[in-house]
């Protein structure tokens, strides 16, 4: 009798220790990994959004071409623009740099050869957000007086006759880098001008918008220190 009853008792703390080994295991098939599912999937959705919210830059497809009088002395400049896209976030630590690109031609392949072109005005630490009543300029609002402010536009000028360049076979490349106000993300912006057609005479209009326009107003006398 002493057995059977030892035996039970033995066979009772068995099953109790399967059963909480089978609760543990039934816990990480399902709660602990999925948990873990989802907490992954989070992360990941929430690091998409952060990605996605990297600096929006726009940059001219064309370069504005025109006379200016500078320091008293009448000079052929060419514009390029840029400008911030978001109308919810600035941009900062703006760099701008531009190249005069040749292909060099080896025995294997092709390498290019830069030269940094001189720009004026590069020293534009930071663009405010996109105005949102100039989202639709172009469309609506045409040559029309913009209201309120566009401070997040600017233009950048070289006095290099980049006419006579482009004619040489090289070509011109523009490269933007600046860093999200929110996240801190940066992002590169590159825009190659490969043919002349990308030059053209006139200035840009202020704001959201890259139309050249033909001047029709007198130069002003710009003075450059």
């Amino acid at each position: 009798m002493l057995i059977i009853r030892f035996s039970d008792l033995w066979l009772n703390s068995y099953l109790s220790r399967m059963d909480i080994i089978t609760h543990i295991t039934s816990y990480f098939d399902t709660k602990f990994f999925g948990d873990l599912t989802t907490g992954v999937v989070s992360s990941a959705i929430f690091l998409g959004l952060l990605f996605m919210l990297k600096p929006s830059i726009a940059i001219s497809p064309r370069i504005s071409s025109q006379y200016k009088t500078i320091n008293g002395q009448k000079e052929h400049v060419y514009y390029f623009k840029i400008v911030n896209k978001s109308w919810l976030f600035k941009i900062y630590d703006i760099t701008v740099k531009a190249y005069i690109c040749e292909t060099i031609p080896n025995a294997n392949g092709n390498d290019v050869l830069l030269k940094e072109l001189e720009l004026r005005g590069i020293a534009q630490w930071v663009l405010d957000r996109l105005n949102i009543r100039h989202c639709f300029q172009d469309h609506f609002r045409g040559e029309a007086t913009l209201r309120g402010s566009s401070d997040y536009a600017v233009q950048f000028a070289t006095s290099e006759n980049i006419k006579n360049l482009l004619n040489q076979n090289k070509y011109i490349t523009l490269q933007v880098l600046a860093r999200h106000s929110l996240t801190g993300f940066s992002t590169v912006k590159t825009k190659h001008y490969r043919h002349l057609s990308k030059v053209e005479n006139g200035s840009f209009l202020s704001g959201n918008s890259f139309k050249i326009v033909k001047n029709v107003h007198s130069d002003d006398n710009i003075v450059v220190n």
